[in-house]
């Protein structure tokens, strides 16, 4: 015995294959490689670059790694978060750097699968490392700030830390002065001059506005500023002193 319905249909008709409409194509598969958005490791390094004024705006950098490579008598201005920041080998160059703190940054959320408990313990990506530089100014807003054979360099910070330095000469240290979209309670206000600050004619004076929204976005806080709490691995004293007020 079997099914009534059976008979109706054919062993044929049952395991025949249809061919595909031409509207029923199946899309390609998209691999991560193919990402026409994809970052070029290029666009976040400044290398040999002599007598330029260079600027990233906010949202050209979003939390990547950012080297800046043997340049002299530069202007460069980074106005957006960074993973880490090494500048290595520069001379008489003013470099302003927005906050650095890998900890929070989209970067390192989208390389990395971190806990938020081992977060906290990236000292290499939450940096700004300065090497062999000779009779620069460094702005920035940092988690943590250092230096290493450096010589007549000018620092203006606001660091979540001590800054540290090590076999340095001439380091002159002072508060970060910098005004912010939204910090104080107003859309916008004038920084300070940076006149006195400058090394030479290439640094001149500007105006810098930054988001309040990138300060936040790494948990650092105006409030908590360990810009004069030095700390030098060298022997001896007479290494760094204040900028006069």
């Amino acid at each position: 015995m079997g099914c009534i319905f059976s008979g109706s249909r054919s062993r044929a008709s049952l395991y025949r294959v249809e061919a595909e409409s031409p509207d029923q194509t199946v899309p390609p598969q998209a691999f991560s490689w193919d990402r026409a958005d994809r970052s070029d490791a290029k666009d976040f390094v400044y290398k040999d670059l002599m007598g330029q004024t260079k600027v990233k705006p906010p949202g050209s950098i979003q939390g990547q790694q950012f080297i800046v490579d043997s340049c002299e008598n530069c202007s460069i201005y980074l106005f957006d978060n960074s993973a880490s920041v090494n500048i290595d080998d520069c001379n008489n160059c003013c470099i302003f750097v927005g906050p650095v703190d890998g900890r929070y940054t989209p970067y390192i959320e989208r390389q990395h699968s971190y806990t938020l408990s081992s977060r906290v313990s990236l000292p290499l990506w939450c940096s700004l490392f300065v090497r062999d530089c000779r009779n620069c100014t460094i702005i920035t807003v940092c988690r943590q700030f250092r230096t290493r054979d450096c010589i007549d360099c000018k620092c203006m910070l606001a660091c979540g830390t001590k800054p540290i330095i090590e076999a340095s000469s001439n380091i002159k240290f002072g508060c970060f002065d910098v005004s912010y979209k939204g910090l104080i309670g107003v859309a916008y206000r004038p920084a300070a001059l940076l006149w006195n600050l400058a090394p030479s004619s290439s640094c001149s004076c500007h105006t810098f506005f930054l988001a309040a929204a990138q300060l936040e976005t790494i948990g650092l806080s105006r409030f908590q500023n360990f810009w004069s709490d030095v700390y030098d691995f060298t022997p001896g004293t007479g290494h760094w002193d204040f900028l006069p007020l």
